[in-house]
């Protein structure tokens, strides 16, 4: 169940992360562009994790 409920955070950061990626229509400076990039392979590996333990339970 844990790993559901942080697949679901990690959605929800992503789409946050997508959203104001698209709000401020790519104008982000290089340093928030780098804290973009990190913050959404974070959320990758993260949810690749999660998904491989759920798989090895069921």
């Amino acid at each position: 169940m844990r790993d559901v409920v942080s697949i679901i955070i990690n959605i929800v950061v992503m789409a946050f992360i997508i959203y104001g990626f698209v709000i401020t229509g790519g104008k982000l400076s290089t340093f928030g562009m780098i804290i973009n990039a990190v913050a959404i392979i974070a959320v990758i590996i993260t949810t690749h994790i999660n998904i491989k333990n759920l798989k090895k339970r069921n």
